[in-house]
């Protein structure tokens, strides 16, 4: 056990060198949870033309081909959805997938993901709804409030295609509106970055400060939720969006104070510090901008939120106290506050939230035409 954590500890940070190489493709294998960043790898390892073990690097080269060919029909799925929404007038701007693995990546077989997330302007959401339904995917809608509206479309290989439809980039359904981390301040944070985004050719694009803000605002999602399933052995995808984030603050020219400004306008510092701490612990990176931002988190939040990634006893530590879904949300909206003008406002919000979630319950709630 001591040489697994050794070996852990002397793997990160990873650098440009180091990611293609076979010690980290071993260790990636050592660590099934951290499985999402093998195809990166191994892709890195064929450019520099790194001579590995044959067991080990057709083991990755198969999980690549796995993961790619769900890709590719997500692929051309999402650019037809995109496509005939900008046809039918409907603003669309696609949420990481395809568009993201090209841009950052070049090529889908960098970076692999399970569905295509589509945000739409919520006074849209229904006539998206109806485009989508008569492309042939059935709703299974299940959150409450409608933050997103989920579907699913069975296809001819076997598989099911899964996609959302978002009103809200982020967000708890608090107080009749979806707030970041159920932060009050964070308010209006979707609409402001629609008035920003940039019309592309088929599809609506974030400006890059604000797509930025939403990778970082993900993956400290991700660091919530993967706590326990990265203690089940669950493929976790929490490496996978931190390299997402190193690469866009490498090759993305976007304004760092502008940055800055958005993330303290709606509140948000210290979910995006943990992202950013996140990933300055995993990935070599300079950004002496962002830095004091990642700095700024506590030992307390880096034992709670950061810490598991790097536990080699994933099997036999102690996982996060199993709570109810209303009360984490309560813990998790208190834990991302930083302000007391936040943190007073929760409790009552909450509590509206649960009046209303249990009058939903007991009356069906109809289907929107």
């Amino acid at each position: 056990m001591s040489t697994l954590l050794e070996t852990h500890s002397q793997m990160r940070p990873f650098t440009e060198k180091s990611l293609g190489t076979k010690a980290t493709l071993e260790w990636l294998w050592s660590y099934p949870a951290h499985a999402k960043l093998v195809p990166h790898a191994i892709s890195i390892a064929e450019t520099r033309h790194e001579l590995l073990p044959s067991k080990l690097e057709e083991k990755s080269k198969h999980l690549r081909k796995c993961l790619l060919m769900k890709s590719l029909l997500l692929s051309a799925t999402n650019d037809k959805l995109l496509g005939a929404m900008k046809k039918a007038s409907i603003k669309a701007i696609p949420l990481k997938g395809p568009i993201l693995a090209n841009r950052l990546y070049g090529g889908l077989h960098h970076r692999p993901f399970g569905d295509i997330d589509i945000l739409v302007e919520p006074a849209q959401l229904g006539k998206a709804k109806k485009l989508l339904l008569k492309a042939g995917f059935i709703e299974v809608t299940r959150n409450p409030r409608l933050f997103h509206l989920e579907f699913t479309r069975p296809h001819g290989s076997g598989t099911h295609l899964h996609l959302e439809l978002h009103r809200r980039l982020i967000g708890y359904a608090i107080g009749g509106d979806h707030l970041a981390f159920g932060i009050a301040g964070s308010k209006g944070f979707s609409e402001w970055c629609w008035e920003r985004a940039n019309s592309e050719e088929d599809h609506w694009q974030l400006k890059e400060e604000d797509e930025l803000l939403y990778l970082c605002l993900h993956l400290a999602k991700h660091l919530i939720m993967e706590r326990k399933t990265y203690s089940s052995g669950h493929s976790c995808s929490s490496l996978l969006l931190a390299r997402d984030i190193q690469l866009a603050l490498t090759r993305w020219k976007f304004d760092r104070e502008e940055f800055l400004a958005t993330i303290a306008r709606f509140h948000l510092e210290v979910p995006v510090s943990l992202a950013l701490a996140f990933t300055f612990r995993w990935f070599a990176i300079a950004e002496p901008t962002l830095e004091a931002l990642a700095e700024r988190v506590t030992p307390r939040q880096s034992r709670r939120f950061l810490n598991w990634a790097d536990d080699a006893r994933a099997d036999s530590r102690e996982t996060a106290e199993d709570v109810g879904d209303r009360l984490q949300m309560v813990i998790e909206a208190f834990a991302m506050c930083d302000r007391w003008s936040d943190r007073l406002k929760i409790l009552p919000m909450v509590a509206s939230e649960f009046m209303y979630r249990s009058w939903a319950n007991a009356i069906p709630r109809k289907a929107e035409d």
